[in-house]
C-alpha cells in the first residue's frame, strides 16, 4: 500500500480564498478554520509543523518597521544566538532572544513561546499595586540581579542597592561605601538584644557575634599601640563612635579578615583592597561542591553541616539551603542568565530537575485532581477541568468555535491512498492521494495543481481568473492566470471585467496588448518593442530586420549583400614641407593621415605607420591631394598612388599643371575601386609619377586638403 506523506499542504492553502470553511489534516471533519492532528498511532510519522528557521543575526538585520503591529502573533524558530554584528536596525526587538527556540512577535518584541509572564509584567512596564502582596517562597530562593547603581530600591533612598559598585545605602541613593547609612537624626543604627543598656558598646566575641557591652577604662589608642589584657565593652548609650580617615586599609582585623577602605567607601572581607561597596574576597570554589567557594552565610551552623547561603564557583552564583561541606547548591544562577533548580548546568532561563514528580507546584484555589494549567487572554494561568474526549479518527463532529493547533517543533501529518483521501467541501479543496494530485474546484485533478473546468466564458468573463498571485479585497487589481475559451490569460493589476495584458492561445501564438494574436509573437501597443543588451552584428552574415505595413517582421538580406555603403575618413593634419625630395620618377612617400571617421566594421588603422588593414569587401578608395610649388621651368607635376589589388597594387596616375616662377596650388583626386580580401593592408603612400617636368626640390603637400576617403560597397 502506499502512504503519502503531504507535507505543502499549508503554502497551498495559502491559494484558495476559503471565506467560510475549515482545513484539516489528518482529518476529515477539522475543528478549527485548521485543524492538524497528530499520527498517534504511528512510530514513525513525524507529526508536528516546521515553523521558519532564522538566526538571531537576520532578525537584527531586518529593515527597521518589517515587524510592526500588522505582525503582532509572527512565529519562527530561531537556530542561531550569536550576538548580532554589522547593520541591525531592528536590533532592539531581539533583546528577549537569548536562547534557542521558538519566538513570536508580540506587536513590539520576539517573545520565547512558553514564558510564564503575567499580563502585567514589571521588568518592562511601571504598575501599582491594588493590595497588600506577600511572596511565599517555601524552599525556593529570589534574587535580584542589576548593574546600575540605584538597581533595587524602597522609596528612592529609604533603601538603595548600588548593584554596579556592590554597595548598600539606607536613607541614600549613591551609597559611597559596602554599606551606608545617612540619617537626619541621630540613631541611625539599632540593635535590641537584650544586652543594650545606656553607655555600652558594640563588640564581638571570637565568633564575631556582636553584643553590646561595658565601656572599658579608658585608653588612648590614637596616639600609642597597645594590647588588650581583656575582653572589651564600649557603652555608648545615646552618644555616637566614628571613625574618619582618608586610607585604603584605614581600618582593619587582622589586615584583610577585615578592611576598610575610607579611601574608596568600601568595605572588604577577606581582601584588603575591596573593589565594591562590600567584596568577600577573591576566593572562589574550583568546582561547583568544593567548600571555599561558599561566600555568604546567612545561617552557618558549628559543624559546617547546614550552611545557608550563597556560594560562588566558576561561572555560577550558588545558593544553598542547608547544605553540607561538599553539598551541590540547591539551585544556581550562571553568567548566561540561566537559573538551575535542582541542576547545575541549566540550559535555558529556568531549568527545574526533579527526581519526584510534581516539580513544579501552583496552589490558587484552582486546583483539583485531573485539572490542566490553562492560560487566559492575558496568559494568567489557572487550573481548569479537561475538556471531553472528541475522537475525529473514528467519529463525526462540530466545531464549537474557532481551535488552533501549536505544534511548536512537532509536525503533521496525513496518509492516504484514495483518489479523494483529505478534502474541504467537498471540491473547494481535494487531495488525491493515490495520484500525488492536488484539486481545488475539482476532486478528480489531472496534475500536480488542478484549479477545476471552470473557465470563462469570454475574454473578459471573472470566471476565467483561476490563479491568483495578487487579489485586493475589491477583486480590482488581480495579478496570475485566466482561462477563456482557447486561450491562457496573464493579468497584472486587472479589474473584474480587465481584458488580460497577454494571452497564449491553443494554436501557440501569444499576444502582448491583443487578444485575437495573429503570429506566433503579436506586439500592440505605443512603442510596443525595445531591446536591450544586443550582442555585435557581422554585417556579412546577419541580417537586416524591416516591418512591413502591416507591422511583421521580415529579414531582407545583410548589410554587404544590400551595397549600403560605410565610410572611412583619413586626413593629413600638418602639411608636409619638401614632399617628394630628391625621389625620381617612380618613387614614393609616406603621408601621415589621422583617422577622421571610420564606421566599416572590422577595419582598422595604425597611424604609427600609416597602414590600413582591411576587412574582406568591395571597396572604392579616393585619394585627395592639394599642394604648392615654386621651381623654376616647372609647369606640370604627376603624381601616383598604388592602390591594393588582391596580393599586389594598381597604380593609378594624376597630372596637375601649375604656374612656373611662383607658388600655386594645385591637386587632384585619384579614385579606385576593388575587392579586397581580408587581412590586406595598405600603407597611405603618394609617388612621382612619369609625365611631370618637376623635380629637384619637392612641393609642399597641403594640410586638411590631402585625405584619403575609403568607402566599403558590398561583400
Amino acid at each position: 500500500m502506499k502512504s503519502k506523506t503531504i507535507l505543502s499542504l499549508l503554502s497551498l492553502v495559502s491559494f484558495s480564498s476559503l471565506a467560510i470553511g475549515q482545513v484539516g489534516i489528518n482529518t476529515s471533519t477539522p475543528q478549527s478554520s485548521l485543524d492538524v492532528v497528530g499520527n498517534g498511532a504511528s512510530t514513525s510519522a513525524k507529526d508536528g509543523i516546521i515553523a521558519p528557521r532564522v538566526s538571531k543575526q537576520q532578525l537584527a538585520s531586518k529593515v527597521a518597521g518589517t515587524y510592526a503591529a500588522a505582525q503582532t502573533g509572527s512565529a519562527v524558530y530561531v537556530n542561531d544566538i550569536t550576538a548580532p554584528t554589522g547593520t541591525t536596525p531592528s536590533l532592539a526587538q531581539v533583546a528577549q532572544v537569548s536562547t534557542i527556540g521558538y519566538y513570536y512577535f508580540d506587536g513590539t518584541l520576539w517573545v520565547a513561546y512558553g514564558s510564564t509572564v503575567p499580563s502585567v509584567n514589571i521588568y518592562n512596564s511601571n504598575g501599582s499595586l491594588t493590595g497588600n502582596r506577600i511572596v511565599t517562597q517555601a524552599g525556593n530562593t529570589l534574587a535580584f540581579t542589576s548593574t546600575a547603581t540605584n538597581g533595587f530600591s524602597v522609596d528612592g533612598s529609604t533603601f538603595s542597592v548600588d548593584a554596579a559598585n556592590d554597595r548598600v545605602g539606607i536613607g541614600v541613593a549613591a551609597p559611597t561605601a559596602r554599606m551606608h547609612i545617612v540619617s537626619s537624626t541621630a540613631g541611625a543604627l539599632r540593635l535590641v538584644d537584650g544586652t543594650e543598656s545606656a553607655g555600652r558598646l558594640l563588640t564581638s566575641d571570637a565568633n564575631g557575634v556582636g553584643t553590646w557591652q561595658a565601656a572599658p577604662a579608658s585608653v588612648n589608642i590614637y596616639n600609642a599601640n597597645g594590647s588588650l589584657t581583656g575582653n572589651r565593652i564600649v557603652t555608648q548609650a545615646g552618644n555616637t563612635l566614628a571613625f574618619t580617615s582618608t586610607a585604603t586599609n584605614g581600618f582593619s582585623v587582622d589586615g584583610s579578615t577585615f578592611s576598610v577602605d575610607a579611601a574608596n567607601d568600601r568595605v572588604g572581607v577577606g581582601t584588603a583592597a575591596p573593589n565594591s561597596k562590600l567584596d568577600l574576597g577573591a576566593s572562589v570554589g574550583a568546582t561547583i561542591t568544593d567548600v571555599v567557594g561558599k561566600k555568604l552565610a546567612v545561617y552557618n551552623n558549628a559543624a559546617g553541616t547546614s550552611f545557608y547561603g550563597l556560594g560562588v564557583s566558576p561561572a555560577r552564583l550558588q545558593f544553598h539551603a542547608s547544605s553540607a561541606a561538599a553539598d551541590t547548591p540547591g539551585a544556581v544562577l550562571t553568567d548566561t542568565g540561566n537559573m538551575g533548580i535542582g541542576i547545575t548546568d541549566p540550559l535555558n532561563r529556568l531549568h527545574v530537575v526533579s527526581s519526584t514528580a510534581g516539580a513544579v507546584r501552583l496552589v490558587d484555589g484552582t486546583q483539583s485532581a485531573g485539572r490542566i494549567l490553562t492560560s487566559d487572554a492575558n496568559g494568567v494561568g489557572t487550573w481548569q477541568a479537561a475538556p471531553a474526549s472528541v475522537n475525529i479518527y473514528n467519529t463525526n463532529g462540530s466545531l464549537t468555535s474557532n481551535r488552533t493547533v501549536t505544534q511548536a517543533a512537532n509536525t503533521l501529518a496525513f496518509t492516504s491512498t484514495v483518489t479523494n483521501g483529505f478534502s474541504v467541501d467537498g471540491s473547494t479543496f481535494s487531495v488525491d492521494a493515490a495520484n500525488d494530485r492536488i484539486g481545488m474546484g475539482t476532486t478528480a485533478p489531472n496534475s500536480r495543481l488542478d484549479l477545476g473546468t471552470t473557465a470563462g466564458a469570454s475574454i473578459t468573463d471573472v470566471a476565467g481568473k483561476k490563479l491568483a498571485v495578487y487579489n485586493n479585497v475589491g477583486a480590482t487589481s488581480f495579478y496570475g492566470l485566466g482561462v477563456s475559451s482557447g486561450r491562457l490569460q496573464f493579468h497584472a493589476a486587472s479589474a473584474t471585467t480587465d481584458t488580460p495584458g497577454a494571452v497564449l492561445t491553443d494554436t501557440g501564438n501569444i499576444g502582448i496588448g491583443v487578444t485575437d494574436p495573429t503570429n506566433r509573437l503579436h506586439v500592440s501597443g505605443a512603442n510596443p518593442l525595445r531591446l536591450q543588451g544586443l550582442s555585435a552584428g557581422t554585417t556579412t552574415t546577419d541580417q537586416l530586420v524591416v516591418i512591413d505595413a502591416t507591422g511583421v517582421v521580415k529579414a531582407i538580406g545583410t548589410l554587404g549583400a544590400l551595397s549600403i555603403p560605410n565610410p572611412a575618413v583619413f586626413r593629413l593634419e600638418t602639411a608636409q614641407n619638401n614632399f617628394l625630395n630628391g625621389q625620381g620618377a617612380g618613387g614614393s612617400q609616406v603621408v601621415p593621415m589621422s583617422v577622421v571617421k571610420n564606421t566599416i566594421p572590422g577595419m582598422s588603422y595604425n597611424a604609427g605607420t600609416s597602414i590600413i588593414t582591411f576587412p574582406a569587401g568591395t571597396y572604392q578608395l579616393t585619394f585627395v591631394y592639394e599642394a604648392t610649388h615654386n621651381i623654376t621651368g616647372c609647369t606640370i607635376s604627376s603624381y601616383f598612388v598604388d592602390f591594393p589589388l588582391n596580393a599586389t597594387t594598381s597604380r593609378i596616375h594624376s597630372t596637375a599643371s601649375h604656374v612656373e616662377g611662383g607658388l600655386s596650388n594645385h591637386g587632384g583626386a585619384i579614385t579606385y575601386a576593388t575587392t579586397i580580401p581580408a587581412g590586406t593592408t595598405w600603407q597611405l603612400r603618394l609617388g612621382r609619377g612619369q609625365s611631370g617636368n618637376c623635380g629637384g626640390t619637392g612641393m609642399t603637400l597641403a594640410a586638411n586638403s590631402t585625405q584619403v576617403l575609403v568607402f566599403r560597397i558590398g561583400d
